[in-house]
């Protein structure tokens, strides 16, 4: 038998989760993240991973989404992308820049116009 104090419980405990956030495949990159409420033509942060824990500079394409999802999850970008504004693209190694070809390519794929672009890095990239 639940009680109503368990609902409540419950009811308190779900709305304090932070939202889900899923960065999205970008196939032979790495995954994208646009949070919600994003509109116009938003600035894009281009993130390059650093050496992975396992693969350092020499990820496998096998392990592109994992790989990019978990940088995006580790260095906690959807909360930067949420509080700036940004689009975001994770690449899932190092060796992957931020050339005008992949940000026209990944402008066609959300729909956005980007107002600027923002590249960033982590250790090895």
């Amino acid at each position: 038998m639940i009680t109503l104090a368990g609902l409540l419980l419950f009811a308190a405990s779900a709305q304090a989760a932070p939202p889900a956030r899923v960065c999205q495949p970008f196939p032979g990159v790495g995954c994208w993240f646009v949070p919600d409420g994003v509109t116009g033509d938003p600035p894009l942060l281009f993130y390059i991973r650093g050496h992975h824990p396992k693969y350092g500079a020499a990820v496998p394409e096998a392990q592109s989404l994992a790989s990019s999802q978990q940088a995006f999850e580790q260095s906690e970008l959807g909360p930067i992308a949420e509080a700036t504004g940004h689009a975001l693209l994770v690449t899932y190694k190092s060796a992957i820049p931020a050339t005008p070809a992949r940000v026209r390519e990944f402008a066609k794929l959300t729909g956005f116009k980007f107002s600027k672009l923002v590249v960033a890095a982590h250790s090895g990239a």
